[in-house]
């Protein structure tokens, strides 16, 4: 009978002590204010991942509905961070990590083979090619990501998007 008794109260010490540790008025994190809009908090972190390249100049518009040229200092984001596109048009400062250089894009497009935290650039943006003469953007080539040669296809970056608080 005390091997019962003993038995029971082992079960019932397991089974209470969770339950009295994770009561939501003693959870610190239960506590904590969570924004209303959870893609304000994509929009204040730094992201870290592979810049890669991409033609630009497919025949038709991006998946933002602009028309693009290879050109344009522009960025496809990656198809989780870009959703339903909400991200069209919003201005990123992104950094090659191996040269230490920052230059701003836009997003115009989106990556479906990118991963969570990288992003596909055009190959002005890339390689510091000289923007055509007739094209409304120009590379300065002392602040662009130089990311070397488009044979090599790939960079360590470190990005984040422009905003009123943080500028660009």
């Amino acid at each position: 009978m005390l091997k019962h008794v003993t038995v029971a109260l082992a079960l019932l010490a397991t089974y209470a002590a969770p339950a009295a540790i994770n009561k939501p008025s003693q959870n610190r994190i239960s506590q904590l204010e969570i924004p209303q809009d959870p893609s304000t908090v994509q929009k204040r972190g730094d992201f870290l991942g592979d810049g890669t390249w991409y033609t630009t100049e497919t025949g038709r518009p991006g998946s933002c509905g602009e028309w693009l040229n290879d050109d344009m200092m522009v960025v496809a984001l990656n198809a989780p961070q870009m959703g339903d596109g909400g991200e069209c048009g919003h201005e990123v400062w992104v950094t090659n990590i191996t040269n230490g250089k920052t230059q701003t894009a836009r997003v115009v497009d989106k990556c479906p083979e990118c991963l969570w935290g990288s992003l596909d650039m055009s190959p002005t943006l890339f390689e510091c090619k000289p923007a055509n003469s007739l094209s409304l953007t120009h590379v300065n080539t002392k602040t662009a990501l130089c990311g070397g040669e488009l044979g090599l296809g790939r960079i360590p970056i470190t990005w984040g998007f422009c905003d009123r608080e943080h500028g660009c």
